[in-house]
């Protein structure tokens, strides 16, 4: 996959937001095909964000510098593969402790501690939404790369 499509940069975290949004307030507590359909779209959500991730991170480097490039890259990924859900366990934990209710006024099933961890998570994909809007399809990167294969 070439290029860069910004209805597909932000069509993926759009479509991965409604997943965990779904997830918050029908999923948790619900009957486990409830909860599979939810989880189904996040995995959808990041089948398609890795590839075009992975590209862009690739195409942003000249040749000289992908390897160190996509080491720095997966190193990041599995830094925030092992701290995001850190983050949402605790919080998960804090909102059980708590015992009130959710915060997602939608949500109307017993467990609320975990429709609340769904609904945080809402805030790091409208990062990454926004954060797609600063993508460009001209990378610099692909401009050094053509020159030094020209070399």
């Amino acid at each position: 996959m070439t290029g860069y499509s910004l209805a597909y940069a932000i069509g993926v975290p759009l479509y991965g937001r409604i997943s965990v949004l779904f997830l918050s307030t029908f999923g948790a507590g619900a009957s486990p095909v409830m909860v599979s359909m939810g989880m189904l779209g996040l995995g959808i959500g990041f089948a398609f964000i890795q590839a075009p991730a992975t590209n862009a991170a690739t195409n942003a480097l000249p040749e000289s510098e992908v390897g160190a490039g996509m080491g720095i890259f997966a190193g990041a990924f599995f830094l925030g593969a092992g701290t995001g859900p850190a983050i949402i366990g605790a919080f998960l934990a804090a909102r059980e402790e708590a015992g009130s209710g959710a915060i997602n006024p939608l949500y109307t099933l017993d467990a609320a501690p975990f429709s609340d961890a769904f609904l945080a998570m809402v805030p790091a994909l409208i990062i990454a939404l926004i954060a797609a809007f600063g993508l460009r399809s001209n990378i610099k990167g692909n401009e050094q790369s053509g020159k030094e294969k020209a070399r």
